[in-house]
């Protein structure tokens, strides 16, 4: 948050190279960009092949997995894809940006430990941590550096 706070403080003469980003090598830009998309790209086809297969009458287990390839497919596009680009995201999109990517993974991981009435649980589980996550950043403070 504190990179960018000094984008909205200073002008664009007065921002030096050093102070912007997570001072990313190339390699590690390029690599965040080629496995967001290549995550999203794997995780779209898996929820294609579960939307147009899985029977989840029969197999509810199912849907744990297909929750679970929801929250890395959003992972991937919203977090790995923009991770080298975050310090230039304007200051109100830090909000949802970082709430999504909370939830996502919390979702996620609380969803190998459930097995019974898994769709309610799905469906409580993504609503109790947004909630909670959307709770814990009012907390948060930005930084302005002048």
């Amino acid at each position: 948050m504190e990179n960018l706070s000094i984008l909205i403080n200073k002008s664009k003469e007065e921002i030096e190279e050093d102070e912007v980003g997570d001072k990313m090598t190339v390699f590690e830009e390029y690599f965040y960009l080629v496995n967001g998309l290549i995550g999203t790209f794997l995780n779209l086809i898996v929820l294609l092949i579960a939307y147009l297969n899985v029977n989840i009458n029969d197999k509810p287990r199912q849907i744990i997995v297909i929750n679970m390839t929801l929250a890395d497919l959003l992972t991937c596009t919203i977090y790995i894809i923009t991770r080298s680009y975050v310090s230039i995201f304007p200051q109100f999109l830090c909000y949802p940006y970082y709430v999504l990517i909370v939830t996502s993974q919390l979702c996620s991981c609380l969803n190998l430990l459930c097995k019974r009435r898994v769709i309610w649980v799905m469906i409580g589980s993504w609503a109790l941590i947004f909630g909670f996550v959307i709770f814990l950043y009012w907390f948060m403070e930005i930084k302005v550096i002048k």
